[in-house]
């Protein structure tokens, strides 16, 4: 007895240090170096400089993420895209540890270890785990807070109800909705398995007690109060200016995604849409295993079952019923990283299957041979089919787009950034704000969104502005930035084209750099720009504007990646354009196509420009 008690091979905490050295050394290979896509630059900027990211304003993850930042290796924006891959690590030895206690409490079999072992390297090498592990986001250390509560909780039931563990318990649950509010949909099953268990032992919680669990409650969300005390010094990122009690609740609340909306359309899509992005993670032949854990888990496990499924009934149809969203391609994109609590649930579910075949097998070496290989198989054919569309250590995509961007503008020029209300949008916005506040990189550039993020000094747009079309927007939105620009006397510059119809009574006209718009209103004076008269000057502007400028654009991998698909198209309809007024037509034909191929909007608003600039452009 003393030498199995001595075996480490018999103690979850090695085992769990395992997993998390496996899991973390693959993160840390898979990398991403530098600011990634959608909101990975709004993150890493608000870490790095204490700033507030879109709503509900994450003040926890930048907390952390600031202290991240202060680890004294390699880039800053590696530093922070490593806090993902510590708490995506942790989250897979939590559910180790979880799936021991739920299942094999204290069974020294060496499958009782193997079982979770699989099953927790499985969830860490998934397709889309894996995706926001190596990259600034919020979904893991998510994920990881579902795994804290999952544990106090089963450690509070097993332990004859401890008031500790539940005060722990309402404290980090608390605090979990300081870095995503979507931990809100689990507060039905939390609070169901928290009234099963005292029921069944026919106890009370008593009145003292809910009072001191409320208070702790309201202390772990008392990081909240972050946003209104740093948005009074106004940092470079502040979006909402969460200030007065007004903004503080719109920030909180996220107002602006009108959210709460169970009648909207294409709510089937969207429930068809999560079934699938679970075959795609894992495959039909697992989900159907899973589901059959299920049934044997609520058989013999039945707390512990009822809640695993009721936090996947709430988080993935939640999501779909109260999300103003309907089915379309972005929104599936978006909504795959909402799940990943689902993924968590299915990984117990299999537990209790494969424990099930396991008992049934016992007696039969080589059955339990084949169950073994099986076991082993399962994490590392995810593993292999998974490291290639994972791997970003050499992801430089968005980083280099927004560098073009800044790059060819005169000193002190004026950005003005439209957008075309797609998923690049979200990718440049946040990658410019990233490259100025936090590399330091072309800071004497005003760069003005539409959007409101910045505390930097804004343009005066009319009343009722977002109220008006696209086109309307993008007219004042135009005005507004060239009546700056005059006053300033400095240099304007645009994302989208501006055409003479874009805002006839100014007459401006747009001539392409590469990647942003050189506005103008008098042909004199853009007579430099007019190098398609220039053979040599062709030839220099296409060396610095050439496409290997722009890393990754080569790699066929990111053409199946719907938001690098969507970056490439935006990149593509500018270099068409700029080989367009250069005279270069074969080759703005070749870009023209590269583009509508990536393009994820049939005749998208980018297409339109194009095209429309084409015939304007042939017309002077």
């Amino acid at each position: 007895m003393a030498s199995i008690s001595n075996n480490p091979l018999t103690k979850n905490y090695f085992w769990a240090l395992l997993i998390f050295a496996i899991t973390l050394s693959v993160y840390l290979f898979t990398l991403c170096p530098t600011v990634y896509l959608e909101d990975s630059g709004e993150l890493i900027t608000a870490a790095a400089i204490l700033g507030i990211p879109h709503p509900p304003g994450y003040p926890l993850w930048v907390l952390i993420g600031k202290l991240f930042s202060f680890i004294p290796v390699s880039a800053l924006a590696w530093r922070i895209n490593l806090m993902s891959a510590f708490f995506g690590a942790l989250t897979s030895s939590g559910l180790f540890l979880i799936i021991r206690r739920a299942f094999f409490p204290k069974s020294p079999k060496i499958f009782s270890f193997l079982i979770p072992f699989s099953l927790s390297l499985a969830f860490a090498f998934s397709l889309t785990f894996w995706s926001q592990s190596v990259v600034a986001e919020v979904y893991t250390l998510n994920t990881f807070f579902v795994i804290l509560c999952l544990w106090l909780l089963l450690k509070w039931s097993a332990n004859n109800f401890p008031n500790a563990y539940l005060f722990w318990f309402a404290f980090v649950y608390g605090l979990s909705l300081t870095n995503h509010q979507m931990m809100l949909l689990l507060a039905p099953a939390f609070f169901a398995f928290i009234f099963l268990s005292l029921h069944s032992a026919r106890r009370r919680l008593g009145l003292k007690s809910g009072i001191i669990c409320c208070l702790l409650f309201f202390l772990g969300l008392s990081i909240y109060l972050y946003l209104p005390l740093r948005s009074l010094a106004n940092p470079a990122l502040d979006w909402g200016n969460p200030e007065t009690l007004r903004n503080f609740w719109a920030q909180v609340s996220r107002q602006q995604y009108h959210d709460l909306a169970i009648l909207a359309k294409g709510k089937f899509g969207l429930a068809g849409a999560f079934i699938w992005e679970i075959i795609r993670n894992f495959s039909w032949p697992v989900f159907l295993f899973a589901l059959v854990g299920l049934f044997i888990g609520l058989k013999k496990h039945f707390k512990i079952s009822l809640l695993t499924l009721l936090i996947f009934l709430f988080n993935s149809f939640g999501i779909i019923l109260l999300r103003r969203s309907g089915w379309g391609l972005e929104t599936e994109h978006f909504f795959r990283v909402y799940y990943l609590p689902c993924f968590l649930m299915l990984m117990f579910w299999l537990a209790l299957v494969l424990k099930f075949i396991y008992e049934k097998i016992a007696r039969l070496n080589w059955l339990k041979i084949a169950l073994l290989v099986a076991l082993l198989s399962f994490p590392l054919s995810l593993l292999i089919s998974n490291f290639k569309q994972n791997d970003k250590s050499d992801f430089w995509l968005a980083h280099d787009c927004a560098r073009s961007m800044l790059a060819p503008l005169k000193p002190n020029g004026i950005l003005l950034y439209f957008g075309n209300n797609s998923i690049a949008d979200d990718t440049e916005n946040f990658s410019l704000i990233y490259l100025q506040e936090v590399e330091k990189f072309r800071r004497d550039v005003l760069v003005i969104p539409e959007s409101n993020f910045s505390s930097r000094p804004k343009i005066k747009l009319p009343p009722a502005y977002f109220s008006k079309s696209k086109k309307e927007r993008e007219k004042d939105f135009l005005r507004a930035g060239w009546q700056l620009a005059k006053s300033e006397g400095r240099p304007l510059y645009t994302d989208f084209i501006v055409n003479k119809s874009t805002c006839p009574e100014l007459g401006l006209f747009s001539y392409s750099l590469g990647n942003v718009y050189r506005v103008f209103s008098d042909k004199n004076e853009s007579q430099p720009l007019l190098i398609r008269k220039k053979p040599a000057f062709i030839e220099k502007s296409l060396l610095v504007f050439s496409l290997p400028n722009i890393r990754n654009l080569d790699q066929k991998r990111l053409e199946d990646d719907y938001s690098s698909a969507d970056l490439m198209a935006r990149y593509y309809y500018r270099f068409a354009d700029f080989c367009f007024e250069n005279g270069l037509l074969a080759e703005s034909s070749k870009y023209l196509r590269q583009a509508i191929n990536l393009d994820a909007q049939p005749f998208s608003p980018a297409y339109q420009n194009f095209i429309i600039h084409r015939r304007e452009f042939l017309a002077k």
